[in-house]
């Protein structure tokens, strides 16, 4: 059996703004799950207990990934060092194991990668058991396979402790091939996103994954080390509908 989590972002947002991130607990516990991703943009106003959310993860026996709406570069190609320093922190207090960040505007000339191992090594984050990653998303600048492989090349030349969230339907935002990524960035993933993507009413949207043709997806799991936690990340109807996917995805 593989390690699943299921994002918050997958029940209904305005649900889990109305009853905060704790109340799905039980329900990801319910579902067979073994982790929760919290979701920064679904807090509610400018104080939250991030305390006695850790207490509520123990209590379910929960290991959590904390995910933040940053971006590592800003738009200069600089280290957005306040907010990133800001997302540690409070991954930290709820013991996530996972940081997630998206890389943002990095620049393959300017942006320094030392300048990030430096800093990094400031904050003591060797000394904690919490692996910062990027993922793609799904923006220009923050999906493309091009500047993510140097960042994360650039990453391991350098001994920087920054891996990768690898998103399969973000891939479709940006234009990138999902299988061109995976061959490319599968060394550097530490945490699987699985959703399916698809052209509605000339728009992309995020649906559930397949179930009686999942050989996509199933595919493009063997790029993968196969101990890497993998994550629902898309809408969940009901605690049924969530069990049906644990299971699947902890099988394939």
């Amino acid at each position: 059996m593989q390690n699943i989590f299921i994002t918050l972002n997958s029940f209904q947002a305005e649900e889990v703004l109305e009853k905060g991130q704790e109340h799905f607990l039980p329900q990801i516990t319910h579902a067979g799950a073994q982790g929760a991703e919290i979701r920064r943009e679904l807090f509610t106003g400018d104080s939250f207990s991030l305390q006695e959310l850790r207490t509520q993860l123990e209590e379910y026996h929960l290991t959590s990934v904390y995910s933040a709406p940053v971006e590592l570069f800003n738009e200069s190609g600089s280290l957005d060092k306040e907010a990133a320093a800001l997302t540690i922190m409070e991954a930290i207090t709820i013991g996530a194991s996972i940081v997630k960040f998206s890389l943002g505007h990095y620049n393959m000339q300017t942006s320094s990668v030392m300048e990030l191992k430096v800093w990094l090594a400031s904050l003591k984050i060797e000394n904690l058991d919490l692996q910062i990653t990027i993922e793609n998303d799904q923006t220009a600048h923050g999906g493309s396979i091009k500047k993510i492989h140097h960042f994360l090349k650039e990453s391991k030349t350098l001994q920087v402790p920054v891996k990768m969230t690898f998103d399969i339907g973000n891939w479709a935002f940006t234009g990138e091939d999902v299988l061109s990524a995976a061959k490319v960035l599968s060394e550097y993933v530490v945490y699987l996103h699985f959703k399916y993507v698809d052209q509605r009413n000339d728009r992309l949207v995020t649906l559930p994954l397949p179930k009686d043709d999942a050989s996509e997806w199933r595919n493009l799991i063997r790029y993968f080390s196969t101990d890497i936690p993998r994550a629902i990340e898309f809408p969940l109807t009901d605690g049924d509908e969530a069990l049906i996917y644990t299971s699947l995805l902890a099988e394939a």
